[in-house]
């Protein structure tokens, strides 16, 4: 069992000519999907064989989301409400209790609830801080859920750095 857990690009400012954005239509910015488009055109090794594309239902989450499919067209791609930001690690845990072991699965959506569900699969009764970059991925594997460990962390400026 893979679990890729990906953090959205940046996006849009909330407050856009003084008035308050609704947070569910922020897009990314320009650099933003340009940065996610390179981490994930440099990691390809992590990205092309993903077997479902879950995404948060936040507009900036679904364009990172696209991002990830455009490398892996043979992806099940759904929208996963437990990936919001208003949701809790334990409510996003039950979400994905009947997921195949054998199975490769990518997470898009928002801090701090990518890194809180990260810390509650890892070890529900220790705090282990993992914070995720915009645009920055972790990889958790194993065996289960509850034998996941985390492999990889990266953020987008280790990615440019890197020549694969």
């Amino acid at each position: 069992m893979k679990l890729i857990f990906v953090r959205h690009g940046t996006a849009e400012d909330k407050k856009k000519n003084q008035t308050e954005m609704d947070d569910f239509k922020r897009r990314l910015t320009k650099d933003g999907a340009q940065e996610v488009k390179e981490m994930v055109h440099s990691l390809h090794f992590i990205f092309r064989k993903i077997d479902v594309i879950y995404t948060s239902p936040l507009f900036r989450a679904v364009q990172t989301a696209n991002i990830v499919y455009s490398e892996n067209h043979k992806s099940e791609y759904e929208i996963l409400t437990t990936l919001d930001p208003f949701s809790t690690p334990k409510e996003f845990k039950n979400s994905i209790n009947d997921l195949d072991t054998d199975g490769v699965y990518c997470f898009v959506g928002h801090e701090p609830l990518l890194s809180q569900s990260m810390n509650y699969l890892l070890n529900k009764n220790c705090e282990i801080r993992i914070e995720l970059e915009k645009g920055g991925v972790a990889v958790l594997a194993g065996e289960s859920l509850e034998e996941l460990k985390l492999t990889t962390i990266l953020s987008p400026r280790m990615v440019t750095k890197l020549d694969f």
